[in-house]
């Protein structure tokens, strides 16, 4: 890792939004550190990339091209965070497969003890 090198900051990141013509400097950073802070509000509730950007077009009217843009910025920044959060996702969708298994695995048992 090169410590020299300059760190892109948040109005790096989106450039010119398209949603904000003529947005100033600061309404960018504002605008991508919101959509950071979306980001991270839906991965603490282990939501797929696909959930959050519907989520945040839907209730906050975020484009998903400005969300998958920070996203992408996040994840080259982070990438071993993204790499064990995509682990815990595929992790979560066994737990539901297995809970959904194990229900009608009993709700067959209680249905071959009754018969």
């Amino acid at each position: 890792v090169n410590m020299s090198s300059k760190r892109k900051g948040p109005s790096d990141i989106l450039g010119e939004p398209k949603s904000k013509k003529g947005a100033t400097s600061e309404e960018k950073i504002q605008t991508i550190n919101r959509i950071k802070e979306l980001i991270q509000v839906g991965m603490s509730k282990y939501m797929t990339q696909a959930e959050i950007i519907s989520a945040l077009k839907h209730q906050h009217q975020i484009k998903p091209s400005d969300t998958c843009l920070v996203w992408r910025k996040l994840e080259e920044q982070n990438r071993d965070f993204f790499f064990s959060y995509s682990i815990r996702l595929r992790l979560k969708d066994q737990v539901a497969a297995f809970n959904y298994l194990s229900g009608q695995q009993k709700a067959l048992a209680v249905k071959l003890k009754g018969a």
